[in-house]
């Protein structure tokens, strides 16, 4: 019997459903197996987990610029990010672990790229090398999820054309596969299905489009009906599902009354999944916003689809690939629906190339392969030989070609190798040597001081190595060796570089003779390795002096240690500033599976930089944001031997640093908000109220001091509509940026909305450019009114966080997914 774990994601119902459409099949084929069912966000920090879907969708529907701005910064942090283990989640990988090792299964299937990342996360650090890993990608975007499946043993995608761009991503042939979308979808024929329409007072025989917006019920659908009543001259209905948005449908239920008496209109809240399946396969045309299941199901049941850009983020890619392949039409605007709708059912070629887009869909759509990998035998990729990284061992593979690879990309001169630290045995600290240790190399051998030298036994106090031999030797160079610690270094460590082109020949040689001048010394007995005065910083520092430039050492004149993360940060500075010099950073990863004796690594330390180090001590992964500088790097994917390079570059197009994200971030934020206070003067009060109601209503279940005091805030805005009027009136006076500035400071600074979905480094900026503009928003308030209470209460001292529990969301969940 197989037990199989599935893990899928409350913050989307489409993770849901996909994870059912899967199990069901898996019993199907096997009825004995066993399916466990997982939330990952079961994993998440209580208080947040109760708070952050609100956040989310309260930005996704009220602030779509912002939306698309973080969802850009989102990529490309996963993008440049040196690890998947290093990108910002809000998961605990040490219980996800510890549940695993519980249940012991025999696959795992991920229908959330978050589960899927943790997990290739912890493949990253040689954890679960024994069960297969499968991840089933629920939406038709790219970003940089290909570097997910290079790291886990098989990724499924909904179309060909995904699979197509993972495979130029680099990900192995063998690793990803186009299985369509895992749906349920009714097998009863439209006529069966449009006799359901009597079920909800409609007709079968008359037109009827049906509208969408997920369990949430995003967008204005009243605005999206108006548009379908004025654009179609005809019978019309309308089904218009509103999930637990109950504001929005009883709205409806009003507006109904005011339809012309040719339409008719159903309002309808969460509808069970096989109920809103029937009624897709009913309509004659489905609107629905652009996420990946509801409009897979409309594909699979040869329904007419038009997909809402109402979010934006990754559903706008959705919805621009649904456009290339013919699989849908998409309208950019609310407003615009019916008209997109008119033109569609009136273009009958259209409407045949949609069908024949839907119907290779369909012919495509194959599931055999998932419940193959489900169910079948672990992978032979897993196996990696029992000596594999260790001494006399066996190495990795396509050491020559991957070097020549980053030689092809990252050409250098000279490389500045900084090698972190190593222990045999976990350790925050690495008590054998917390500093790592610095190498130079120069042409095509690397200058590495070797502390176990000794003069009359070898020969030379400086190594004298080939870079691949450096990296992945197995075989000692010399008798005075440790492996992965004097060489096979990527065994054992992690390792960064500098590495640097355009050095002048009169330089390199310079520095070849300093490496000779040291090597007479020690054969003269003159110098010694000493750990306070000749060690591997001190080396390398003395023969970049000898080409010209000077590494300045915090410990200069104080007779105290060279340390190696000093000596390479200053190196860095030196070469950075020669305007001659193109300087790059790059990695070389420790290999993971390997066998070697010291196999834990940590980033280095540094006595003079005691923050730093502090800093880094305490983090979990021990990782420095040095590393958010890598360009590209040497990586070996889980269940192969064979390195390959992995470029970390932004996209082309994408902006160029932190600084930038956070002033992208911003005037997205202070666009959608002018969009509000615009709305705010057509409608007064309505759409901003609305904000804040959503906001509150995002906080209310945090329930510490904190965030009570948040609530009493939004209940201000909300009680004291003059604070509005007044936004509003200043709005009109041409005050509009100034006072958006403040209410964008106030809302980002009280509620963490958008720093939670931001980069740490984008939010940072843009908090402390926000902070320098302006103060926070406060609006005139009546003495006695609402407002006024709550701004007294603001204005007392902040009382201690809470740490009372709070009571976790249980993880059943009903079928109504819609």
């Amino acid at each position: 019997m197989s037990k199989v774990v599935v893990f899928y994601s409350t913050i989307g119902n489409g993770h849901i459903s996909v994870a059912r459409a899967i199990a069901a099949r898996i019993v199907e084929r096997q009825p004995a197996a066993s399916v466990v069912f997982k939330d990952i966000r079961a994993f998440m920090n209580p208080a947040w987990r109760a708070v952050d879907e609100r956040l989310y969708w309260l930005v996704a529907n009220n602030l779509p610029q912002s939306f698309d701005a973080l969802f850009a910064s989102f990529s490309d942090s996963g993008a440049r990010a040196c690890s998947l283990a290093s990108i910002s989640q809000t998961y605990d990988a040490d219980a996800v672990l510890a549940f695993i090792e519980a249940e012991a299964p025999d696959s795992i299937l991920a229908t959330h790229y978050g589960a899927a990342q943790l997990l290739g996360g912890l493949r990253e650090h040689g954890l679960l090398g024994g069960t297969p890993i499968g991840w089933v990608h629920t939406d038709y975007f790219v970003s940089y999820f290909p570097r997910i499946s290079r790291r886990i043993d098989r990724t499924f995608v909904a179309h060909p054309e995904l699979a197509r761009r993972w495979l130029e991503a680099g990900v192995p042939e063998s690793r990803v596969v186009a299985t369509g979308m895992p749906v349920d979808v009714p097998t009863a024929g439209r006529t069966e299905c449009r006799a359901d329409l009597s079920g909800y007072g409609l007709s079968p025989d008359t037109f009827t489009v049906l509208i969408m917006t997920g369990r949430n019920g995003v967008g204005d659908q009243r605005r999206m009906i108006d548009s379908l009543v004025s654009a179609l001259d005809r019978p019309l209905q309308i089904v218009a599902v509103c999930g637990t948005n109950a504001s929005q449908r009883s709205q409806l239920s009003a507006h109904a009354a005011t339809l012309p008496a040719t339409v008719k209109l159903a309002p309808l809240g969460l509808v069970p999944h096989a109920a809103a399946t029937r009624l897709i396969g009913a309509a004659d045309v489905v609107v629905t916003k652009a996420g990946g299941v509801t409009p897979s199901e409309a594909f699979r049941l040869a329904t007419p689809t038009v997909v809402l850009d109402v979010i934006g983020g990754h559903e706008r890619e959705n919805a621009e690939m649904f456009a290339r392949c013919r699989l849908a039409w998409v309208s950019p605007e609310t407003a615009r629906l019916g008209e997109t709708v008119r033109r569609l059912i009136g273009d009958r070629q259209a409407l045949a190339d949609m069908r024949a887009a839907q119907a290779a869909y369909r012919q495509d759509c194959d599931l055999g392969p998932i419940l193959d990998f489900a169910l079948g035998e672990p992978s032979p990729i897993h196996a990696l030989p029992p000596d594999f990284g260790q001494e006399n061992g066996t190495p990795v593979e396509g050491i020559d070609a991957a070097l020549a690879a980053i030689d092809a990309s990252v050409p250098a001169d000279i490389e500045v190798l900084l090698s972190y630290s190593t222990a045999r045995t976990p350790q925050r600290i690495v008590m054998e040597n917390p500093f790592g240790h610095i190498a130079l190399r120069i042409g095509d051998r690397v200058f590495s001081a070797n502390h176990l030298a000794r003069p009359g036994r070898d020969p030379t106090i400086l190594q004298h190595l080939a870079l691949g031999e450096y990296l992945y030797g197995v075989h000692p160079p010399s008798p005075s060796q440790v492996h992965a610690n004097t060489y096979g270094i990527a065994y054992g460590r992690e390792t960064l570089s500098l590495r640097v082109r355009g050095v002048a020949p009169a330089r390199r040689a310079a520095m070849l003779a300093e490496v000779a001048a040291i090597e007479g010394d020690y054969r003269r007995g003159r110098l010694v390795w000493d750990r306070r005065t000749e060690n591997c910083a001190d080396l390398v520092g003395r023969i970049l002096a000898a080409g010209g430039w000077q590494v300045d050492a915090p410990n200069a004149g104080l007779g105290l240690p060279s340390m190696p993360l000093d000596c390479f940060d200053a190196a860095d500075a030196a070469l950075r500033a020669d305007a001659a010099l193109a300087v790059r950073l790059v990695a070389y990863r420790q290999v993971p599976g390997s066998h070697a004796d010291y196999r834990f690594s940590r980033f280095p330390l540094s006595p003079y930089q005691p923050l730093r180090s502090l800093s880094n001590t305490l983090r979990r992964d021990g990782a420095d944001p040095l590393e958010g500088h890598v360009r590209a790097q040497l990586i070996l994917l889980h269940g192969s031997r064979r390195l390959v390079v992995e470029a970390l570059d932004r996209p082309a197009g994408a902006r160029s640093g932190g600084e930038q994200d956070a002033r992208s971030v911003e005037r997205a934020m202070l666009a959608d908000l002018r969009a509000l206070f615009f709305e705010a003067t057509r409608e007064p009060k309505r759409r901003v109220s609305g904000l804040a109601a959503s906001a509150r209503h995002a906080l209310a279940p945090l329930g510490s001091a904190w965030a009570e005091r948040l609530r009493r805030l939004y209940d201000g805005m909300l009680a004291h509509e003059l604070g509005v009027d007044s936004v509003i009136r200043l709005a009109r006076a041409g005050t509009t940026t100034k006072r958006l500035t403040q209410f964008l400071a106030s809302l980002a600074n009280r509620s963490d909305i958008f720093f939670r979905l931001s980069s740490r480094r984008a939010h940072r900026k843009l908090a402390i450019r926000l902070s320098r503009r302006a103060g926070p928003f406060r609006p005139k308030k009546p003495a006695g009114s609402a407002a006024a209470r709550s701004a007294a209460l603001e204005a007392r001292d902040r009382p201690a966080r809470s740490t009372s529990p709070i009571e976790l969301a249980t993880d059943n969940h009903d079928d109504s997914i819609r």
